[in-house]
């Protein structure tokens, strides 16, 4: 077997407040969606989840930052109908390297609600940050998380189980201890 590496060609994390501030966000907990967005990612899974978490929740926000492959209206469509944009920040474009580590910075935990998937590199860069994952099971995705200690993993196309997974672990504590097993992890 291979597996990507863990990238660490990224800057360093800074201070996640300061992160948080350089990219207007203000709730508690930040959940990041990172990379190209196509219909195989599942972006609409995840918009689905956070119109249900909207529901148990009030202290989150969804950032969404990659650019949209494709049409890009259908997911703006969908986050208006959802009555999710309050909910939202969508950097609909292309983040070079040199901003990455502020994404991740700021970010609780990272989503990757993917359709279908050999691998994927937003895993590893979540590592390196020391944060945990949520991924489908789909492809190699689960086969480097330590469920219940690194991330988590739900079935695909399943925004219902996706939500109630945030719902649960969007915990300080929960994600402190996961941010401190991926550390020794690596």
């Amino acid at each position: 077997k291979r597996f990507h590496p863990i990238y660490n060609t990224f800057s360093h994390k800074i201070d996640k407040q300061e992160a948080r501030r350089k990219l207007k966000l203000k709730s508690d907990n930040i959940i990041l969606y990172f990379g190209i967005i196509r219909k195989y990612k599942g972006f609409d899974i995840l918009l689905k989840a956070i119109a249900e978490l909207k529901r148990k929740k009030t202290g989150f926000h969804l950032l969404a930052a990659g650019e949209c492959y494709g049409n890009y209206e259908k997911y703006t469509e969908l986050i208006s109908e959802l009555g999710i944009i309050n909910y939202i920040t969508w950097h609909n474009r292309y983040i070079p390297d040199e901003d990455v580590h502020m994404y991740f910075s700021a970010a609780d935990i990272v989503v990757l609600p993917y359709r279908s998937a050999s691998q994927s590199g937003i895993t590893q860069i979540a590592y390196h940050y020391d944060l945990p994952v949520i991924v489908t099971e789909v492809g190699g995705l689960p086969e480097i998380v330590d469920e219940g200690k690194s991330g988590f993993i739900i079935q695909q196309e399943n925004h219902i189980e996706l939500s109630e997974v945030l719902n649960t672990s969007l915990d300080i504590d929960t994600l402190h201890e996961m941010g401190e097993y991926i550390h020794s992890f690596k």
